[in-house]
């Protein structure tokens, strides 16, 4: 069963609120969205994934990273650099040892996965987008 489209304000609704919680079931995966503390004073989603989550899946490479958790990347090299190297890249005159140093520093970053989410619409969304059949389970606690 696909959620309609009052419940999923409904699950935005419950997560926007201090110590919210839904259940839902997610491409045979058991989740358990809920809102909890992240550092003093802030507040963050946290998902868990069959009732964990693990530190193995902040690598990427699991299935249930990609799917369930949110990416957050760091850049390497800083804005200014970049816009230097990307404006640089546009001179055809560079070696080709340049050239690829240029490319490293404009496409240079890292990526991690954390289970943790700051908006539960961006939470939302990114659920519709990677997964094909969501039910819920409960909303509240």
């Amino acid at each position: 069963m696909t959620i309609t489209k009052e419940q999923w304000v409904d699950i935005e609704r419950r997560l926007s609120s201090p110590f919210g919680r839904v259940d839902l079931i997610a491409d045979g995966y058991a989740l358990v969205l809920q809102v909890e503390g992240y550092k003093a004073l802030r507040l963050c989603i946290v998902v868990y994934v069959n009732g964990e989550w693990k530190g193995e899946w902040c690598k990427g490479e699991a299935p249930e990273a990609r799917k369930f958790c949110c990416e957050k990347r760091k850049w390497v090299w800083s804005a200014k650099l970049r816009e230097v190297a990307k404006n640089k890249l546009k001179s055809r005159r560079l070696s080709p040892d340049l050239r690829e140093h240029y490319t490293r520093v404009v496409e240079g970053f890292t990526a991690i996965w954390m289970p943790f989410w700051d908006n539960p619409k961006s939470l939302t969304r990114h659920l519709r987008k990677t997964c094909t059949d969501i039910s819920v389970v409960k909303i509240g606690c």
